[in-house]
């Protein structure tokens, strides 16, 4: 499941027709092992956003972002011994409207920085990583 944080939305800019929206994607996934959360071998993941599919409906464009990564981690009891690695790819949608559109926009997506971190966590042990990233889609107009 990828959740999206709001960090700003920049209304369309008159000198370049362009609308951005900026936010923390965050994807979460369950492991299909626990992790102990006090080993020196901590999961490790990586993630890719990319634009999969864009749809405009009148002034409204939708945008479906995919989000594809592995998780690599040592399960607990392992003690380094092993690893696993568990693949993901996970959509959200987001939206741009233009009232003032007559052609469907340029779709860009940038993305930056990731941090991963175990989460769901009870007597040391975690069933879930999760991965923020920050990114960055803007809509132009033409």
């Amino acid at each position: 499941m990828i959740t999206l944080n709001s960090i700003s939305t920049t209304a369309i800019a008159a000198a370049t027709g362009a609308a951005v929206q900026e936010f923390a994607g965050i994807v979460n996934q369950r492991l299909c092992k626990s992790v102990c959360t006090n080993q020196s071998i901590q999961p490790t993941a990586n993630v890719t956003y990319s634009v999969d599919k864009t749809y405009t409906s009148g002034t409204t464009t939708f945008v479906r972002i995919k989000a594809t990564g592995t998780i690599t981690y040592v399960p607990k009891g392992r003690n380094g011994c092993s690893t696993l690695s568990q693949s993901f790819t996970e959509y959200t949608t987001l939206v741009f409207s233009n009232s003032a559109a007559t052609a469907a926009p340029t779709i860009s997506l940038v993305q930056g920085l990731s941090h991963g971190y175990l989460s769901d966590v009870a007597c040391l042990t975690a069933n879930r990583y999760e991965v923020a990233t920050e990114v960055t889609v803007t809509a132009t107009y033409a």
